[in-house]
């Protein structure tokens, strides 16, 4: 007869946790950004180009890149971007920043990169809390939880 083997499940290391947690806080994040920004039809406009799409079809743009975590969840430095200015013109940042200080004041777009320079320690409860207020975020522009 042979001997079951029994599967023990991978013990995840605190850097797993924490990649895991960052990726459904980047994901529920993703999609307040281009919800909220949706008209009542769901299209929405990239910022940098003007494109109209659907929020489906549209990426979440970052000004600062995702590497600066102190702005990588931060609702000024996100916005809907179609894939072209997003990825084939790597973000568009120039006519990004200006945009920002249009939409937010002068000097949003410089503000946000001496944010994003900032170092620090961002911890699992971190990405706990962001994923938290953002579910809160979706479930009270739409009635439910995400």
């Amino acid at each position: 007869m042979r001997a079951k083997t029994i599967k023990i499940p991978k013990i995840k290391t605190n850097r797993q946790k924490r990649l895991a947690l960052m990726r459904e806080a980047d994901r529920l994040f993703s999609l307040f950004i281009r919800q909220k920004a949706a008209d009542h039809a769901g299209y929405v406009k990239c910022i940098t180009c003007g494109r109209t799409m659907h929020w489906r079809n549209a990426q979440a743009g970052h000004c600062i890149v995702r590497t600066k975590l102190a702005v990588r969840y931060d609702e000024r430095n996100v916005h809907p971007q179609c894939k072209h200015c997003n990825h084939f013109k790597e973000g568009d940042h120039f006519r990004y920043g200006t945009i920002l200080d249009q939409l937010y004041g002068p000097g949003t777009a410089q503000s946000l990169i001496d944010i994003g320079n900032c170092r620090g320690k961002y911890p699992a409860p971190w990405f706990l809390d962001i994923i938290e207020e953002t579910k809160k975020k979706l479930g009270e522009m739409k009635g439910v939880s995400a």
